[in-house]
């Protein structure tokens, strides 16, 4: 019974040097990442631009140059028009950066022809539908000549889907193009202008 009581006293002891190890040791501190500068300028007249990352946010206006930690970041451009359009960037070393914003009338383009494109994707469908089920039931016997579907229905379904399928593509390639803030990235001298 006593060499019991031993054991459980000897890892009391154990823990009791680990936990006042821990606490001599002090928190753990996380590394600080480097801090580089970067210059960041706008490429229209009259653009806005801001920086965020590390839950920060750094307004820079039309030109600023920043000291930011290496990290993600997310870079929003506002137009003179105020359409707001963002990119993402990892800063890992020294940059000039110049950003403009996405083209907002190419955007909103894509996004209508898109939209079209679905549109007529659905009425060619509808089309399609309503001629196989006429020639469905023309061929099972339960109509007369009637209610067979003329041959258009069939051209004009396939265009239309196809129309539509084609117009919808172009659109959410057109949209997702000038969607986002261009950003033209280049290695900064550090030649102690900042």
């Amino acid at each position: 019974m006593a060499a019991g009581w031993r054991k459980v006293w000897e890892r009391a002891v154990v823990a009791l040097v680990a936990v006042v190890v821990t606490i001599a040791a002090g928190p753990a501190r996380a590394e600080e990442p480097v801090v580089v500068p970067v210059e960041i300028s706008a490429a229209l007249p009259g653009s806005s631009i801001q920086v965020r990352g590390r839950g920060r946010e750094f307004a820079c206006g039309e030109r600023c140059v920043l000291q930011l930690p290496q990290h993600d970041y997310r870079i929003f451009v506002q137009d003179r028009e105020g359409n707001v359009s963002a990119t993402a960037l990892t800063i890992m070393a020294p940059i000039r950066l110049t950003a403009s914003p996405g083209d907002h009338r190419r955007k909103m383009l894509g996004i209508g022809l898109f939209a079209g494109g679905v549109a007529a994707t659905v009425a060619g469908a509808a089309v399609l539908y309503l001629a196989q089920r006429a020639h469905v039931t023309s061929v099972s016997g339960g109509c007369t000549s009637e209610c067979y579907a003329p041959t258009w229905r069939w051209y004009a379904g396939g265009v239309s889907l196809a129309t539509g399928a084609g117009l919808g593509t172009t659109g959410i390639i057109v949209w997702k193009a000038n969607g986002h803030a261009v950003i033209a990235v280049s290695p900064l001298a550090l030649t102690g202008r900042f």
